[in-house]
């Protein structure tokens, strides 16, 4: 049985931050980095499109901070989920 990779997407106001966690990412066959992004603005659309199974976000970016754009993310994660049971037959 073949086990699909995990899904990740790293958010990170330092770009150097970044190439390191991509570099550290790429030489692991079970991860696959689906996105990337430098602000919570970008990373929620980033989020949004690329549907990753795990996010490497930090806390202490500039402008929104990495507490308050998951709070964003589990808001719109949990609106979509609400919005996909509403087209869910029952029997």
């Amino acid at each position: 049985m073949t086990t699909l990779p995990t899904r990740v997407a790293i958010v990170d106001d330092h770009p150097l931050v970044r190439d390191g966690l991509k570099s550290r990412l790429s030489s692991h066959s079970a991860l696959t980095l689906v996105g990337e992004a430098d602000n919570a603005l970008d990373a929620l659309a980033m989020i949004e499109r690329s549907s990753p199974d795990l996010v490497l976000m930090d806390v202490g970016m500039k402008g929104t901070n990495g507490i308050e754009t998951h709070g964003a993310i589990a808001e719109a994660v949990s609106t979509a989920a609400r919005a996909d049971a509403q087209h869910v037959r029952q029997p």
